[in-house]
């Protein structure tokens, strides 16, 4: 109520020097006030406008939006509105006292100061002017209402301000309040979708209401997990189960907007996330993080007996894992290519030989390809050729001893074609060399050639047509240096 009360401790002392201050004068601080509250309408507009923007983009990062969602406008604004019913009235006041436009029905009650003065009577001029300015089909005829008004204009200038104080009705007052409404029934709309599986997150504000309410504390058996309501636990399983069935993956909350809230500044927000990704085994937060459980989650199944059986029987949980694996090629795909550094492209390598062959991964596979070729580093280069190179010619590369060949996981996979778009990558990373000032540029040429020659002694068209173009490459560097 802090926004709110902040506004009443303005309007205040505005409304009251409209009052108190002799015409007109007092129509300074009352303008003033008029524009804080057309500010804060529109405001609210363009917040809404950035609320309906997140609905499409499911994110809340500050560089896609005007305004964001610091703070929901609403109260505030709809308040503004309601204190027009006081500041316009105050207006007619101040108008009337200086220039005289309007003139009372009933000179013999309303003589003197109460002709100009009377706050009371021009509270019930406004208020007459905005029932018949409310537009529902004509109401004050139709049911014939005779409410008298208390004056009434004089000259053309005098009607002009009667036709604004009724524009004000129709333009802004009623349609802020069907704003509001249709605010209401967007949010409760989103919590049915939401329910039936077909919606996988809410606009930031009712997500964080959402959360808040959901957050009970820290779990007494677990003090690094959050306890959260049984309301909240049930909603996410009745979510996920509706989702699974209409094949929407059955995720129980937006991963994208999990990214988000696992960092956020708000501490129900963060631990209401947090829940989430621990009870379901979601896949969130940096990539490289994410690509590490992912890998640790591989390395267990495979320790396994039933391991094979369980990648061959199980193509939900194959397809899980395959959609877990090409969200972080996605992400990783945004990220600075020197950021392919020496334990991500270790973990990456990993990831493709847990994979090694497997024709669901086969768009995975292409996809880490052309992501390591944007590297113009030797981490990179081992991370590709190990995709080329069996484990038991590894060793002769350069610098690779048998412990550096596991770590590297040396796994070449079994199609030609698959191959040859490793050695493409090689090229790619050729190309870059020449540009770039790497300090390993010497042994990463000397790797990718020894990588290149071990292909053009093995079996392969394409690959060795790709190899080939390879070392076209590397020759062409060296005939301009």
């Amino acid at each position: 109520m802090v926004p709110q009360l902040i506004l009443v401790l303005v309007m205040l002392p505005l409304s009251a020097m409209g009052y108190a201050l002799p015409h007109p004068w007092g129509l300074a601080p009352i303008g003033v006030a008029s524009l804080i509250i057309f500010g804060l309408g529109r405001r609210w507009a363009w917040v809404e406008d950035d609320r309906e923007k997140s609905l499409r983009i499911q994110t809340t990062r500050p560089d896609q939006f005007r305004i964001g969602f610091a703070n929901d406008l609403r109260d505030e604004a709809l308040m503004g509105y309601a204190w027009l019913f006081i500041l316009v009235p105050l207006a007619l006041r101040q108008i009337q006292m200086h220039f005289d436009l309007f003139e009372p029905v009933d000179p013999m009650i309303l003589t003197g100061a109460a002709q100009s003065t009377g706050l009371v009577e021009w509270l019930k001029f406004f208020g007459t002017e905005l029932a018949k300015g409310v537009p529902i089909v004509d109401w004050v005829d139709i049911y014939d209402v005779t409410q008298e008004e208390p004056f009434v204009p004089k000259g053309a200038a005098a009607r002009h301000i009667v036709f604004i104080s009724r524009l004000l009705v129709d333009v802004v007052i009623i349609a802020a309040l069907l704003q509001a409404f249709g605010i209401m029934q967007r949010n409760k709309a989103q919590e049915r979708l939401f329910e039936a599986g077909q919606l996988d997150f809410f606009d930031p504000f009712l997500e964080r209401r959402i959360f808040r309410q959901a957050y009970k504390g820290t779990d007494p058996h677990d003090p690094v997990q959050a306890k959260v309501s049984n309301k909240f636990a049930k909603r996410i399983a009745a979510h996920v189960e509706k989702s699974a069935a209409q094949f929407r993956g059955g995720i129980p909350y937006s991963l994208q907007r999990l990214n988000e809230l696992i960092s956020s500044r708000c501490e129900h927000e963060r631990k209401v996330a947090n829940w989430i990704v621990s009870k379901y085994d979601l896949l969130v937060g940096p990539v490289e993080d994410r690509m590490r459980r992912l890998d640790q989650r591989w390395s267990d199944l495979q320790h396994t007996q039933e391991a094979a059986e369980f990648w061959d029987e199980n193509p939900q949980w194959r397809n899980k894992q395959r959609m877990d694996f090409e969200r972080i090629l996605n992400d990783a795909r945004f990220e600075r290519s020197d950021y392919w550094r020496e334990q991500r492209s270790k973990t990456l390598s990993a990831l493709l030989r847990h994979v090694h062959g497997q024709p669901d991964f086969i768009e995975a596979r292409k996809a880490a390809y052309a992501i390591l070729g944007t590297s113009p580093s030797l981490h990179a280069v081992r991370a590709l050729s190990a995709r080329v190179v069996p484990p038991e010619a590894a060793s002769g590369l350069p610098l690779m001893t048998e412990e550096a060949v596991d770590a590297w996981s040396f796994q070449a996979e079994p199609k030609d074609a698959e191959r040859a778009l490793a050695l493409d990558a090689l090229g790619d990373i050729v190309e870059l060399i020449s540009k770039n000032t790497l300090t390993s540029k010497r042994t990463t040429k000397e790797f990718i050639t020894s990588v290149c020659e071990h292909v053009l002694n093995t079996p392969g068209k394409m690959s060795q047509a790709a190899a080939r173009r390879v070392l076209e490459k590397l020759n062409a560097i060296n005939r301009v240096k």
